[in-house]
């Protein structure tokens, strides 16, 4: 068997119309054809290990295709040479600097979806400016130097906030409410001390239209078997963390299916244990476990469609 169709073997792609992506693969020096056009619209590449102890690496058309930061870590920007290697126009290529199972989550800069951009830190209420055409459901912000926590703002915590990098539970942003719309999301006064030092900006879209893709919304746990989140639609990729009470960041997809955990503040190995089903109209938790479905706590959730179906 050639190497070519042992690659081919190893590597899956589901897309979300030409948005957003879900990648299984093996090793490195692969490409990855998913139908999105990274190259001339931009966007972002989310990969981690499922089989080892490894970072969270996150690569953009921003920052260049040899540079990555880690969202379980306060690090700067970092080279990775044999990383990726290039964004083309319905994929990505890598280079030799994988090793065993991989899973890669690609967002592209899209209207009602999602944007990767970088913005310099200005005094007072700083407002960052994003062109998601709808409102901004989570915006999460990082100093690209290194010791910057991943400070990540939701719609639904609008006097808090909360950091990806940790599993801590929402911490107060200080007098006045945190604005999140469908311009721009002011921070109030948390980044003060960094005035001038730029910040990488993760904005994701909250489209509550009937034909959206993208949802960011809470729900308040009930410790039962079966408690559904309705979206309308069913869910490929899931984000939760619990806002009052300190859980990691579940990060789920339908691809690897609803009992393979990973989680975007740790550098732990793909977990086997059931937590949610993807379901036609949005997904259900299967126990009562602290991390998604404490009775009467309150969890957060960045939910993308799945319109492959």
């Amino acid at each position: 068997m050639s190497i070519l169709i042992r690659r081919a073997i190893n590597m899956q792609s589901k897309s979300v119309s030409n948005s957003f992506s879900v990648d299984l693969f093996t090793g490195g020096n692969n490409t990855i054809t998913n139908g999105l056009d990274l190259l001339n619209d931009g966007g972002m590449v989310w990969q981690k290990s499922r089989g080892a102890i490894g970072v969270n690496v996150l690569i953009d058309t921003v920052n260049g295709n040899n540079r990555y930061l880690q969202s379980n870590s306060t690090s700067g920007l970092t080279i990775f040479n044999n990383g990726i290697t290039s964004f083309n126009n319905d994929g990505y290529s890598m280079g030799s600097g994988y090793t065993g199972d991989f899973v890669s989550w690609s967002f592209k800069n899209a209207s009602k979806f999602f944007q990767v951009k970088t913005d310099v830190v200005q005094s007072g209420n700083w407002a960052i400016n994003h062109s998601l055409g709808v409102q901004c459901g989570v915006m999460i912000v990082k100093r690209q130097a290194s010791g910057g926590d991943w400070v990540v703002y939701h719609k639904d915590m609008p006097t808090n906030y909360t950091y990806l990098n940790t599993s801590g539970a929402q911490q107060s942003s200080g007098t006045g409410n945190i604005v999140m719309n469908d311009t721009s999301v002011t921070t109030r006064s948390l980044f003060n001390a960094f005035v001038g030092q730029t910040c990488q900006v993760l904005a994701f879209a909250d489209d509550t239209s009937s034909n959206g893709v993208i949802r960011c919304g809470k729900y308040t746990g009930n410790g039962i078997i079966g408690n559904t989140i309705n979206l309308g639609w069913r869910p490929k990729f899931i984000i939760i963390k619990g806002i009052n009470n300190g859980t990691s960041w579940l990060m789920m997809d339908s691809e690897r299916g609803g009992n393979k955990n990973l989680f975007s503040d740790r550098i732990n190995a793909e977990s086997t244990n059931i937590i949610l089903s993807f379901n036609d109209d949005g997904f259900s938790l299967i126990n009562s476990q602290k991390s998604y479905n404490q009775s009467n706590f309150d969890y957060m959730y960045i939910a993308i469609r799945d319109i492959s179906l």
